[in-house]
This record gives structure tokens, C-alpha cells and sequence, in this order.
């Protein structure tokens, strides 16, 4: 008898994560879940399955770091950033955008992956991804937050009605980052909260107390 924990399918393929800590994968390009270069890390020790989106497979291991693998055949075709077979660095949170996936690890930095617009590519902003302390997505792009208070944003996917954030957001000074399917928050230290994203979503409140992120 084999006791499956988790399965994580994306068409014609899946993965399948045992409570023995293994990772077994079927179908794709190779038969394997395009897994083959990866094998020999989902033999044991991960705790985490995650199917990210279109692009693939995202397995954690007890030691904290990451392996993933595509399907072998991309669903979407587009510039992109190869995933790393390999994260060694511990990962606290992962994130996806519809194309794209943000890894927040434990030194503070953010590895991304997947399509460039949607927030694949980050290097334009790898400078600024320093003392991350949060990280989250909408569904065309990411926001994070460091340490000393700032904001950094990336990815708008394929909607030239994107509103990009206010000029205030470079000031810093935030405490709280959200989002939703459409928009980013950010929330200031002194109560003002601050929102961008599709179709002028643009605002700014004051003497904000708590926020709430919806779905929609």
C-alpha cells in the first residue's frame, strides 16, 4: 500500500508527494513530469508539494530548500526566466503570479521565476530586493517589503491599464504589505494606506485601523 499526502496535476501530468517524504511524477514531455534532472532531490525529505501556476512543480524539503521542475512542455510561451533546479537557501514564503513565481528566502533576498512580464524577471529591481521581510502577488506581478520600511514592486502582465504606484511610495516608511487578483496596499506606519493597480485603482486613505484583502 502507498499513502499518498499531496498531488499536484497540470493537464497531462502530475506529481505525487508520498507521506514516505518521496515525490513521484508522471507524464509530460520525458514521462517523468519533466522531473528527470531533478530525481535524485525528490527521492525523500520533502514535506511540501506545490504546483505553481502553469509553469510547474515546486517541492520543499525539510532542510528548507527548493527543487522545482517544469511540466516539460509550457502551456504558455513567452519570454521567460528559467526556474533553478536548486534553491539551497532556506524559503519562508512562495508566491505566484499567474506566469510567474516569487521565492521569499531566509537571507532576505527573493528568487523569481516564469514569465518576465508577469514578474519572471526581476532584475531590474534585484538591488532593491534586499532585508525582504514580506512578499506578495496579484495575478500579473509582486510587491515586497524590506526591512527599513520600502516598498518594491515589479511585473504588469499584459494590461497596458495598469496603474503603477503613487510617487509617495518611494517615501517608505510602511509596516504592511496586501494584495488581491488586481491591486497591491501598502499600509504606512502613521495609518495612511496607499493602493495601485488595474484601471486607476490608485488611492490614498488615512487613519487606516486594519485591512482587509479580497479574492476579487
Amino acid at each position: 500500500t502507498v499513502y499518498v499526502e499531496n498531488v499536484g496535476l497540470l493537464l497531462t501530468a502530475g506529481a505525487a508527494l508520498l507521506f514516505s517524504g518521496q515525490v513521484v511524477c508522471w507524464g509530460g514531455a520525458d514521462g517523468q513530469y519533466g522531473s528527470r534532472a531533478v530525481a535524485a532531490h525528490l527521492t525523500d525529505g520533502v514535506v511540501r508539494l506545490t504546483r505553481c501556476t502553469t509553469l510547474g512543480m515546486i517541492a520543499i524539503k525539510k532542510d528548507r530548500r527548493v527543487v522545482t521542475w517544469e511540466m516539460g512542455r509550457r502551456i504558455y510561451q513567452g519570454t521567460m526566466v528559467a526556474p533553478p533546479a536548486v534553491l539551497d537557501s532556506g524559503v519562508l514564503k512562495i508566491v505566484d503570479a499567474f506566469n510567474a513565481v516569487a521565492v521569499h528566502m531566509e537571507n532576505g533576498r527573493v528568487a523569481t521565476w516564469g514569465i518576465n512580464t508577469y514578474g519572471g524577471d526581476s532584475t531590474a529591481v534585484a538591488d532593491r530586493l534586499v532585508d525582504v521581510v514580506d512578499v506578495v502577488a496579484r495575478s500579473f506581478g509582486f510587491l515586497a517589503l524590506t526591512r527599513d520600511g520600502k516598498v518594491v514592486t515589479w511585473g504588469r502582465g499584459p494590461y497596458p491599464a495598469y496603474t503603477g504606484p503613487p510617487e509617495s511610495v518611494l517615501s517608505g516608511n510602511y509596516i504592511k504589505i496586501f494584495s488581491n487578483r488586481l491591486a497591491f496596499a501598502a499600509l504606512k506606519g502613521n495609518g495612511q494606506l496607499e493602493s495601485w493597480g488595474h484601471n486607476g485603482m490608485t488611492k490614498v486613505v488615512d487613519d487606516v485601523a486594519s485591512v482587509v484583502a479580497t479574492s476579487n
